[in-house]
């Protein structure tokens, strides 16, 4: 029985990367299931990124490789002996390090995502800039938790916040008040040199391509500065969204605008008004 010629192996192709938002607009690209490693080279950088189903796994920077460690240190999650441990049980049985911590009850999970997060985002902004290129190398599909794995929206977000400094966590804060469990929010600064807004915090979980994340922080920009020429005020801006995109409680998308920022995000049904209120008493406070 003739079966026909089998299908060509994927093959390495080259990508540049300039920016982790070019990173982030390739994974985008990738089939649904695709996986791989990113390799990537430049002037003094070198490390790699891992890629699966569009979400980036992890990131390696040269230089970083005890960042890590540090990270769960400082967060009181880990010590360096510990995981230093684990680590290498988990290199001789070939379990993924992650989940060997949390099942070991060495760390939590939002503690290690937490830290995993941070991680990749320093890793990504060491590794992208100027005229890299990144080499991308297929490989086999499904080695990583989804849970311990990121979208290219909270890259994207994640990194703006790295690298605004101090900007970021007033902001968040703010956020994590308006924002509950199953909701998620946004803030981005429009700058004088830039053609879109920057994402600067970031909290909770969208099922967003960095490219969708974008299209809304468009989309507020755009409302609000409607609604500023006819109020001042620059009040909340809610708009219900169709059934086929609510996802967990999440109904309406809000814009308003906090500071020097313009805040997006997805919320249950009484989401706006909870947010208004917090506005109301905030101005009250600063008038009282």
């Amino acid at each position: 029985m003739n079966l026909g010629t089998p299908p060509p192996a994927p093959r390495a192709r080259v990508v540049p990367l300039g920016t982790v938002a070019e990173l982030c607009a390739f994974v985008d690209e990738l089939a649904p299931t695709d996986a791989g490693e990113l390799v990537i080279g430049g002037a003094g950088v070198g490390g790699s990124v891992y890629v699966d189903s569009r979400r980036i796994c992890w990131a390696a920077a040269k230089g970083l490789a005890r960042r890590l460690t540090q990270l769960l240190a400082e967060g009181g999650a880990v010590s360096p002996v510990d995981l230093e441990d684990v680590y290498r049980r988990c290199k001789a049985s070939g379990v993924p390090l992650g989940e060997s911590l949390v099942s070991l009850g060495v760390t939590s999970a939002p503690q290690l995502r937490a830290a995993l997060a941070q991680h990749t985002v320093e890793s990504l902004a060491q590794l992208t800039g100027g005229a890299n290129l990144g080499v991308w190398n297929p490989r086999a599909h499904g080695a990583y938790s989804a849970r311990f794995t990121f979208g290219t929206a909270e890259v994207l977000a994640r990194t703006g916040a790295f690298q605004s400094g101090g900007l970021a966590a007033g902001v968040e804060a703010e956020l994590r008040a308006c924002f509950w469990d199953g909701e998620w929010g946004a803030a981005f600064v429009r700058l004088a040199d830039r053609s879109r807004p920057e994402p600067v915090a970031w909290v909770g979980e969208a099922p967003l391509s960095a490219a969708g994340l974008m299209e809304r922080s468009t989309w507020a920009t755009s409302a609000l500065d409607l609604v500023a020429a006819f109020d001042a005020q620059q009040p909340l801006v809610a708009v219900h969204l169709p059934p086929a995109r609510r996802r967990r409680g999440r109904e309406v998308r809000v814009a308003f605008a906090f500071e020097h920022t313009v805040v997006v995000g997805e919320v249950g049904d009484q989401g706006p008004a909870r947010i208004l209120n917090r506005r109301a008493r905030a101005r009250r406070s600063f008038t009282g």
